[in-house]
């Protein structure tokens, strides 16, 4: 949602921003990508060590998880320097350059606040307590929101900064988010239910297990965020910038869709880590059934809301003289995005269930063949050599989310997820 705020508030901006904001925060979320897809493996690790009856193991792959967030943080602001050259490499338009790369060295900041998010929210899911991240990430939005009307368009006394104002109001957002959520975890309530403020220090053993079976979630996530970014640098990016702002609001529109049932899968992660540690595979397997069938009729509805009102979704995000170019793009990205609906909401909770398993290595591959060999080769030739411009580009997109969808729903059905034991064996300390 800080995302979106961003988009549509820098839309009604200027259009040169909107068109500048998608390709820099796809190339931050490409950093940022291989911490947030590590780190989601701890809601797994804190489930099953709560259904496995070690509640006290529980905040200690929390605190683990937090420390891997504050090393990449670090590490994440060592690419600003490089910035300009990649932006340069691109080839938009010098104006579009300028503003991408200030808001994604600005972004940068925001990459430790982001992986203790992550990692803390992740604990609440797996303890039953979703309701916490869920307070917490409204109260933060509500300060984005607020903060970037004043930074964007220069209100309450402070200077109009545009695109930079956006950035800096999702970092500072960011911080007070995830700043909350560690007050809370190290709080009363949490310590006296699980001991969160003991044995705090760096355990090697827990956290080689979060790198081990988090790593191939997060080189998924970073492998397929590169597709992407490639897609939009240089697919999408080739088509001038009114076809990059059309694919920025085309974004933001199907967040709509696929960002609740990113949620319901994070629970279903969490509800199928409780059953495995509790030994119920045949559970795991019913509830993920009846999360695949929420999802799925949630997001075809949400595809007939495209298909019918296309033009009117993506003018909400535009302003100025490209407006009808930009509108009729994206109008007909939404087409598309109306079509894999459908896929879209098998591919995202067979994964999440997969993952609540365990099972991370094979929709690591699966990801980076869908995308390497299908998405970006599918797309270019598509657009370049048939010369089909975003249709062909975003037909591309439906045929890889297809693919993708069919893999990971074959993996969940074959249930080799099954076989799969995080803890190796070994019991708690």
């Amino acid at each position: 949602l800080m995302n979106l705020l961003d988009v549509a508030m820098v839309g009604n901006h200027s259009d040169v921003e909107l068109s500048a904001i998608g390709p820099a925060a796809s190339v931050f979320f490409l950093i940022a990508s291989l911490l947030m897809g590590t780190l989601t493996i701890t809601n797994t690790f804190v489930a099953q060590s709560v259904s496995r009856g070690e509640k006290h193991e529980a905040p200690r792959y929390a605190w683990q998880a937090v420390y891997l967030a504050m090393v990449w943080g670090a590490v994440a602001v060592l690419f600003a320097p490089l910035a300009p050259k990649l932006f340069a490499w691109a080839g938009h338009d010098v104006q579009v350059q300028i503003h991408e790369v200030s808001y994604f060295q600005y972004m940068l900041l925001r990459v430790p606040a982001l992986g203790c998010w992550i990692a803390l929210s992740g604990f609440y899911q797996a303890t039953k307590r979703p309701v916490v991240p869920m307070i917490v990430g409204v109260a933060a939005n509500a300060l984005n929101l607020g903060l970037n009307y004043a930074l964007i368009f220069g209100r309450l006394g402070f200077p109009e900064m545009g695109i930079k104002g956006a950035a800096i109001a999702t970092v500072i957002a960011t911080f007070v988010q995830a700043g909350a959520m560690f007050c809370l975890f190290i709080g009363p309530r949490t310590h006296g239910e699980y001991g969160s403020r003991k044995k705090i220090g760096i355990e090697l053993a827990k956290l080689w297990r979060i790198v081990r079976f988090g790593l191939p979630s997060g080189l998924s996530w970073m492998l397929e965020s590169t597709c992407w970014t490639l897609f939009l640098l240089k697919v999408i990016g080739s088509l001038g910038a009114a076809a990059l702002a059309a694919h920025s609001a085309t974004i933001q529109v199907i967040h709509f869709s696929f960002m609740p049932v990113i949620g319901l899968n994070i629970g279903v992660q969490a509800i199928v880590g409780h059953h495995i540690g509790m030994g119920d595979h045949d559970g795991a397997m019913r509830r993920t059934y009846r999360a695949l069938g929420l999802a799925f009729v949630f997001m075809v509805t949400m595809g007939v809301v495209f298909f019918v009102f296309r033009r009117e979704l993506i003018g909400r995000f535009c302003r100025g003289g490209a407006s009808a170019e930009i509108i009729t793009m994206g109008s007909t990205m939404l087409i598309f995005a109306a079509i894999f609906q459908a896929f879209d909401s098998a591919a995202i909770i067979c994964h999440g269930a997969l993952k609540g398993a365990g099972d991370t290595l094979f929709p690591m591959c699966a990801s980076v063949i869908c995308g390497w060999c299908i998405f970006l080769p599918v797309a270019a030739i598509l657009t370049y050599k048939f010369k089909l411009g975003v249709t062909g580009a975003w037909l591309g997109v439906t045929i890889y989310i297809a693919c993708l969808a069919t893999v990971n729903f074959w993996r969940f059905v074959s249930g080799a997820w099954r076989k799969i034991d995080i803890f190796e064996g070994q019991k708690a300390e």
